[in-house]
């Protein structure tokens, strides 16, 4: 039976993310990027040591796996993993925790996260992506086709993501 958890909003700092990708690397044992997703239950167990704010219970994370089509046999990145941990932020819709995470990618406060910005974050967060994924990435959640991704286009992303 899966232990019963105290739900909590959870706030995504900079700092965190760092963390984060610290703990997700931990468990990448071949160095190739990726985490066997029958390895996540134990991430995130290993993570209840450390981030109570993100804990997730055996069943709910086997929703967020079958929301996001991922099966055990499959690898997941640091991205996917990133993603599943957004899913628990906005599972509750809140906006302030979603602002804070906008805020990352957004770091003068414009409003707006360029192509720049997402290219900068996702690097430094350890990704191997290229200007190109970064104006594919862009471009697939630019829907005003302003070169820039709003907080309503940030938001919009994260639940369309949640409902595919």
């Amino acid at each position: 039976m899966a232990e019963e958890t105290i739900v909590e909003y959870p706030t995504l700092t900079e700092q965190d993310v760092f963390e984060l990708r610290r703990i997700f690397s931990s468990f990448d044992n071949d160095n190739d990027g990726l985490v066997d997703a029958k390895d996540i239950a134990a991430l995130f167990k290993y993570l209840e040591q450390n981030f109570q704010s993100f804990v997730i219970k055996e069943d709910e994370l086997k929703e967020l796996l079958d929301r996001n089509h991922i099966n055990e046999s499959q690898p997941i990145s640091f991205t996917q993993f990133l993603t599943l941990i957004a899913y628990k932020v906005t599972e509750f819709d809140n906006l302030e925790e979603l602002q804070e995470a906008f805020t990352i990618f957004d770091p003068t406060d414009s409003g707006f996260i360029t192509t720049k910005d997402l290219l900068r974050v996702m690097q430094r967060l350890g990704e191997n992506i290229t200007e190109a994924d970064a104006q594919e990435m862009m471009r697939q959640a630019d829907r005003s086709l302003s070169g820039k991704i709003s907080f309503n286009e940030f938001i919009d992303m994260i639940r369309y993501a949640q409902s595919t």
